[in-house]
């Protein structure tokens, strides 16, 4: 695997494995909800054909019965298409293209963030800087940063930012478009 930034490896091995559970997961749908339907309404010509097998009965059973035939190309064409691309990837590994399509994928899932953060039952997140001796740059020392659409601390949960002896800082940066601080939840910075 050859993906110039280093970081992206396992987001990237990760969505592709999303990907390939996700076509397999298709194949077994298909297979468990489209191919019983389409095989019972073909069902009287199967037992005709077992009887008088020729390749114009099969041709004949298709034509007058299209939606279970349909549905039974799709089976069959969904399966097909999972076999080849696991197989291309089984002897070749990701390609160099799907690599550059999954990275640029993961990025933009990474861009995006998560859409809410909740803490709960006393859930805590916290950010302590204690030293003897000041620090050159102390504006990241005991920083917290969220950025989320929606942040919701419940059951005194709490968010807290602290810094102590010649260390500074200790700030809490929160943007938020709603924030919900319930049941003696706390956001509390101390430097």
């Amino acid at each position: 695997m050859t993906i110039v930034d280093s970081d992206l490896i396992k987001p990237v091995q990760r969505l592709f494995l999303l990907h390939l559970y996700g076509r397999w997961g298709l194949v077994a749908i298909a297979w468990l909800l489209v191919a019983p339907w389409a095989i019972g309404r073909l069902w009287d010509d199967i037992q005709l054909m077992t009887e008088y097998f020729t390749w114009a009965s099969i041709r004949y059973s298709l034509m007058f019965n299209l939606i279970p035939a349909y549905g039974l190309f799709f089976c069959i064409g969904v399966t097909v298409s999972t076999l080849i691309w696991h197989g291309l990837y089984l002897g070749q590994g990701i390609s160099p293209r799907e690599q550059f399509r999954l990275a640029n994928q993961v990025k933009k899932i990474q861009a995006t963030g998560p859409n809410s953060l909740h803490l709960t039952n006393g859930s805590a997140i916290t950010a302590s800087t204690s030293s003897s001796t000041p620090f050159r740059n102390q504006a990241d020392l005991g920083t917290i940063s969220i950025r989320t659409p929606h942040l919701e601390l419940k059951g005194k949960s709490r968010i807290s930012s602290e810094s102590s002896g010649a260390a500074q800082g200790g700030s809490i940066t929160i943007q938020a478009d709603r924030v919900e601080l319930d049941g003696g939840s706390e956001i509390s910075a101390a430097g």
